[in-house]
Protein backbone atom coordinates (compact mmCIF):
# COMPACT_ATOMS: atom_id res chain seq x y z
CA UNK A 1 0.00 0.00 0.00
CA UNK A 2 2.92 2.45 0.65
CA UNK A 3 4.42 1.62 -2.22
CA UNK A 4 1.47 2.70 -4.18
CA UNK A 5 0.45 5.77 -2.30
CA UNK A 6 4.72 7.17 -3.16
CA UNK A 7 4.04 5.68 -6.76
CA UNK A 8 0.89 8.29 -7.12
CA UNK A 9 2.33 10.45 -4.99
CA UNK A 10 5.57 10.89 -8.02
CA UNK A 11 3.31 10.68 -10.61
CA UNK A 12 1.13 13.61 -9.94
CA UNK A 13 4.67 15.60 -8.50
CA UNK A 14 5.98 14.21 -12.64
CA UNK A 15 2.87 16.00 -13.60
CA UNK A 16 2.87 18.96 -11.91
CA UNK A 17 6.49 19.92 -13.08
CA UNK A 18 5.70 18.99 -16.54
CA UNK A 19 2.55 21.94 -16.12
CA UNK A 20 4.82 24.35 -14.96
CA UNK A 21 7.49 23.65 -18.01
CA UNK A 22 5.09 24.24 -20.49
CA UNK A 23 3.98 27.38 -18.55
CA UNK A 24 7.26 28.53 -18.38
CA UNK A 25 7.74 27.44 -21.78
CA UNK A 26 5.08 29.28 -22.88
CA UNK A 27 6.32 32.39 -21.73
CA UNK A 28 9.44 31.98 -23.41
CA UNK A 29 8.06 31.78 -26.19
CA UNK A 30 5.51 34.90 -26.01
CA UNK A 31 9.03 37.14 -24.97
CA UNK A 32 10.71 35.90 -27.74
CA UNK A 33 7.58 36.78 -30.08
CA UNK A 34 7.29 40.10 -28.27
CA UNK A 35 11.26 40.60 -28.99
CA UNK A 36 11.65 39.52 -32.45
CA UNK A 37 12.89 41.73 -35.22
CA UNK A 38 13.81 44.30 -32.19
CA UNK A 39 17.54 45.40 -32.01
CA UNK A 40 18.64 45.55 -28.24
CA UNK A 41 21.56 47.68 -27.28
CA UNK A 42 22.97 48.10 -23.16
CA UNK A 43 21.96 51.89 -22.33
CA UNK A 44 24.57 53.06 -19.59
CA UNK A 45 22.60 55.78 -18.38
CA UNK A 46 19.60 53.66 -17.55
CA UNK A 47 21.32 50.66 -16.80
CA UNK A 48 19.08 48.27 -18.61
CA UNK A 49 18.68 46.76 -21.99
CA UNK A 50 17.41 49.58 -24.75
CA UNK A 51 15.25 48.09 -27.78
CA UNK A 52 14.50 49.37 -31.21
CA UNK A 53 12.51 48.29 -33.93
CA UNK A 54 15.74 48.60 -36.79
CA UNK A 55 19.31 49.22 -36.12
CA UNK A 56 18.73 52.24 -37.92
CA UNK A 57 16.81 53.70 -35.12
CA UNK A 58 19.02 53.21 -32.84
CA UNK A 59 21.35 54.86 -35.34
CA UNK A 60 19.03 57.60 -35.60
CA UNK A 61 18.49 57.86 -31.77
CA UNK A 62 22.47 58.31 -31.38
CA UNK A 63 22.74 60.72 -34.22
CA UNK A 64 20.41 63.20 -33.35
CA UNK A 65 21.50 62.51 -29.35
CA UNK A 66 25.18 63.10 -30.88
CA UNK A 67 24.19 66.33 -32.71
CA UNK A 68 22.43 68.28 -29.73
CA UNK A 69 25.44 67.31 -27.64
CA UNK A 70 27.68 68.97 -30.47
CA UNK A 71 25.48 71.98 -30.36
CA UNK A 72 25.21 72.43 -26.66
CA UNK A 73 29.36 71.97 -27.24
CA UNK A 74 29.87 74.79 -29.77
CA UNK A 75 27.39 76.94 -27.65
CA UNK A 76 29.20 76.62 -24.62
CA UNK A 77 32.75 76.88 -26.03
CA UNK A 78 31.45 80.00 -28.46
CA UNK A 79 33.75 83.18 -27.55
CA UNK A 80 36.02 81.49 -24.45
CA UNK A 81 39.62 80.31 -24.97
CA UNK A 82 38.71 76.69 -26.01
CA UNK A 83 37.43 78.07 -29.63
CA UNK A 84 41.26 78.52 -29.60
CA UNK A 85 41.92 74.66 -28.64
CA UNK A 86 40.23 73.53 -31.29
CA UNK A 87 43.47 75.00 -34.18
CA UNK A 88 46.05 74.45 -31.20
CA UNK A 89 49.25 72.36 -31.99
CA UNK A 90 49.48 68.92 -29.66
CA UNK A 91 52.13 66.18 -29.33
CA UNK A 92 52.52 63.24 -31.62
CA UNK A 93 51.08 60.60 -31.43
CA UNK A 94 54.56 58.83 -32.05
CA UNK A 95 56.96 61.54 -30.53
CA UNK A 96 55.57 63.24 -27.42
CA UNK A 97 58.52 65.91 -28.51
CA UNK A 98 56.89 66.57 -32.57
CA UNK A 99 53.88 68.56 -32.49
CA UNK A 100 50.95 68.01 -34.72
CA UNK A 101 48.26 71.27 -35.80
CA UNK A 102 44.42 70.38 -35.05
CA UNK A 103 42.24 72.08 -37.38
CA UNK A 104 38.97 72.21 -36.18
CA UNK A 105 39.27 70.30 -33.39
CA UNK A 106 41.18 67.40 -35.12
CA UNK A 107 43.97 66.15 -36.87
CA UNK A 108 44.94 62.99 -39.41
CA UNK A 109 48.42 62.08 -40.00
CA UNK A 110 49.13 60.34 -43.29
CA UNK A 111 52.99 58.34 -44.42
CA UNK A 112 54.78 59.98 -47.23
CA UNK A 113 53.81 58.82 -50.40
CA UNK A 114 54.97 56.19 -52.60
CA UNK A 115 54.28 53.85 -55.36
CA UNK A 116 52.38 51.33 -53.13
CA UNK A 117 50.77 54.06 -51.25
CA UNK A 118 49.98 56.70 -53.67
CA UNK A 119 47.97 58.92 -50.95
CA UNK A 120 50.35 57.93 -48.30
CA UNK A 121 48.98 55.40 -45.14
CA UNK A 122 46.91 56.19 -42.21
CA UNK A 123 49.95 57.09 -39.56
CA UNK A 124 47.88 58.21 -36.61
CA UNK A 125 44.40 60.38 -35.78
CA UNK A 126 43.40 62.87 -33.14
CA UNK A 127 40.26 64.56 -32.06
CA UNK A 128 39.20 66.69 -29.56
CA UNK A 129 36.04 64.49 -27.37
CA UNK A 130 33.80 67.27 -28.13
CA UNK A 131 31.12 67.53 -25.59
CA UNK A 132 30.32 69.46 -22.45
CA UNK A 133 31.95 67.69 -19.99
CA UNK A 134 35.11 67.08 -21.80
CA UNK A 135 36.34 70.14 -21.08
CA UNK A 136 37.06 72.71 -18.09
CA UNK A 137 38.86 76.33 -18.53
CA UNK A 138 40.37 78.14 -15.39
CA UNK A 139 44.08 79.44 -14.07
CA UNK A 140 45.86 76.00 -13.91
CA UNK A 141 49.39 77.22 -13.99
CA UNK A 142 48.64 80.78 -11.27
CA UNK A 143 49.71 82.98 -14.44
CA UNK A 144 46.76 85.29 -14.32
CA UNK A 145 45.06 83.53 -17.89
CA UNK A 146 42.90 81.39 -18.99
CA UNK A 147 43.99 77.45 -19.72
CA UNK A 148 42.61 74.78 -21.19
CA UNK A 149 41.72 71.30 -20.18
CA UNK A 150 40.34 69.16 -22.57
CA UNK A 151 39.96 65.49 -23.60
CA UNK A 152 41.75 64.50 -26.58
CA UNK A 153 41.68 60.66 -28.06
CA UNK A 154 44.21 59.23 -30.21
CA UNK A 155 44.56 56.34 -32.48
CA UNK A 156 47.60 54.67 -34.55
CA UNK A 157 45.10 53.43 -36.97
CA UNK A 158 44.61 50.62 -34.98
CA UNK A 159 41.37 49.50 -33.01
CA UNK A 160 42.52 51.39 -30.16
CA UNK A 161 41.18 54.25 -29.02
CA UNK A 162 43.49 56.25 -26.20
CA UNK A 163 42.26 59.36 -24.17
CA UNK A 164 44.60 61.42 -22.75
CA UNK A 165 44.21 65.20 -21.01
CA UNK A 166 45.28 68.07 -23.13
CA UNK A 167 46.42 71.30 -21.08
CA UNK A 168 46.91 74.16 -23.22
Amino acid sequence: MVILILLVFSISQLSFRKQEDIKTQDISSAQDAETQGTFSTWDAETGSLKRYTSYEEMEQENNDKREKELEEYNKAIKGTIVEQVKNAEIPSYWDKNQLAQLQDGEVVVYSQKSDDFPDGFLLWVASLVEGVNFFTVGDFNSDGQEDVAHVIGYSGGGSGFFIFLLFL
